[in-house]
């Protein structure tokens, strides 16, 4: 038993040493540039101060963010941009309004231009919609 004391010892005092050497490598290998994140969310404070949504494709590599105009009570305007998480930029940037913008797949998202008062003789307006491919980026019906 006695024997076994030092042996514990060392391999607790082993074990302590390379938990310390991994923080030491973390922080040596981080570099001056914010986090993702910070990037994402300071584009969004920019364009539309605190009033904005993000929501992240399924595979997270892009974000899409839509901020909200409540100035026009009539009117709602829906800015939007798409954010590519692995290049740190906006890839597109658009607005929407009386409509709505959703991601449609992986890589897609969907902008639907919703129809605004219809009157009660009047046949209502259809749906204005397109699609916007983040990969390809371009636009279709």
């Amino acid at each position: 038993m006695k024997k076994s004391i030092p042996i514990i010892s060392i391999l607790i005092t082993l074990f302590l040493i390379s938990c310390c050497n991994k923080e030491i490598s973390k922080s040596t290998n981080a570099t001056n540039k914010p986090p993702k994140s910070y990037l994402l969310k300071s584009a969004a404070q920019t364009r539309f101060g605190n009033n904005y949504k993000i929501v992240f494709n399924q595979d997270g590599n892009y974000a899409l963010c839509t901020g909200f105009d409540k100035t026009q009570k009539a009117v709602s305007q829906t800015k939007f941009f798409i954010f590519d998480v692995k290049e740190n930029k906006i890839t597109f940037e658009d607005n929407v309004v009386n409509g709505e913008v959703n991601w449609a797949g992986k890589y897609k998202i969907v902008v639907k231009r919703l129809p605004g008062i219809v009157q009660k003789f009047q046949k209502p307006a259809p749906i204005n919609l397109y699609f916007y491919n983040v990969i390809t980026q371009k636009k279709s019906n």
